[in-house]
């Protein structure tokens, strides 16, 4: 094993994972190892999944049983599925390969697996379009139209495929990953791969996945309601997502040079501020 992917399964116990740590924060521990296996994924570097595999189930107390390392698997399975449509096969199917050999290395020869065809047929595909507006309202709020009119001629196709497909299949399918959770692993992936604009919007979608509502000082459900508790609720969904930024951070440095600079991680990635100065906030809906 390359010895410096033990670095990085370290990250989750330090100071950026410390930040999530209270009662208040839904973002946990081992949502923060998805995110970091989904940074590995979009790397130049994505064999390592199959090492970050191998030393989570060997040195980690948490996947030290069988149904524990199962359900790892099953994850770790679905955040690649998500990332289908965020980065392409060819560089999902590149992490995977080496994740499967690690996990059935001294098994012998696999049993041929029959394809459920008959579960994938089911929603329907106007279910899954029903689905998938669900979704990207929760993540973009009211204003998903406007991003679909900037596709211009091509609104109708890469539009229907946007609801159907990538959300309504793939990023509403909420089995294995929770929608937070499911964000998380959307917003490292564009992040990761340095599209700023994109990000930005996740940024926002996060933030609202967590609650956060209005231009900067409000949030969808209060503990009471006042003003002050607002800003206390805010202030704490701002701190998880620089816990996350910084969980995202950590990860992409330890990729390597090429990986920061793939990110554009050295001119400075969106934040909070940016999506209150530049979208803004957080929206009314």
């Amino acid at each position: 094993m390359d010895g410096s992917i033990l670095h990085l399964a370290c990250i989750r116990s330090s100071s950026s994972f410390t930040l999530t740590s209270s009662s208040f924060c839904q973002v946990s521990p081992l949502t923060f190892s998805l995110s970091q296996a989904t940074v590995l994924t979009v790397s130049p570097r994505p064999h390592l999944l199959g090492q970050f595999w191998t030393y989570s189930t060997t040195t980690q107390p948490e996947f030290s049983t069988e149904q524990a390392q199962k359900r790892l698997s099953d994850r770790l399975g679905d955040v690649l599925l998500k990332q289908l449509t965020l980065i392409g096969a060819p560089q999902m199917l590149s992490a995977l390969i080496p994740l499967a050999k690690v996990q059935t290395a001294g098994r012998g020869e696999e049993e041929p697996v029959e394809m459920d065809l008959e579960g994938w047929s089911q929603p329907s595909f106007p279910a899954l379009h029903a689905r998938g507006i669900e979704t990207i309202t929760t993540i973009y709020g009211t204003l998903w139209p406007t991003i679909f009119h900037s596709f211009g001629p091509h609104r109708r196709d890469i539009g229907l495929h946007e609801l159907g497909i990538v959300y309504g299949l793939y990023l509403s399918d909420f089995r294995l990953l929770s929608p937070l959770e499911t964000e998380v692993v959307a917003y490292t992936c564009i992040t990761a791969q340095g599209l700023r604009g994109p990000a930005l919007w996740h940024v926002r979608g996060l933030g609202r996945v967590l609650g956060a509502r209005g231009a900067d000082t409000n949030t969808k459900k209060p503990d009471i309601d006042t003003e002050e508790t607002d800003r206390n609720q805010i202030r704490r969904i701002k701190l998880v997502l620089t816990g996350v930024k910084a969980a995202v951070v950590a990860a992409v440095q330890f990729c390597g040079a090429e990986m920061v600079m793939r990110s554009r991680l050295d001119a400075g990635w969106p934040d909070a501020e940016d999506v209150v100065r530049e979208l803004g906030g957080w929206g009314d809906d």
